[in-house]
């Protein structure tokens, strides 16, 4: 899987970049057609400090397309938030998939 990793605003430490590529890289287990993974960071000037970092995930598996946008109080907290998330979306999308050719 390709991971691409870019950021607006704010710099990404190779402590979570190495934690976007481990994270990221787990959800290949609820699909192996994961092709690619979009991750970018942006630094916002808001008074809350429970929002100034916000991570988007977007990946691409078998013509789909799963977005995830969250926003965090630093880049950690925010890629857990956006891998949980796309955790849910594909594993909802598994089980409509695997439900509809496992019908009787």
């Amino acid at each position: 899987m390709e991971i691409i990793i870019s950021s607006r605003h704010t710099h990404v430490a190779a402590a979570v970049e190495s934690a976007v590529h481990d994270k990221i890289g787990r959800l290949e287990r609820f699909d192996h057609d994961v092709r690619r993974a979009r991750v970018h960071f942006t630094h916002e000037a808001t008074a809350r400090a429970a929002d100034r970092e916000s991570c988007e995930v977007i990946l691409e598996a078998n013509g789909e397309r799963f977005v995830s946008r969250v926003a965090g109080p630093d880049q950690f907290a925010a890629v857990d938030q956006a891998v949980a998330k796309l955790e849910h979306q594909l594993s909802r999308n598994r089980a409509r998939r695997l439900g509809r050719s496992r019908a009787v």
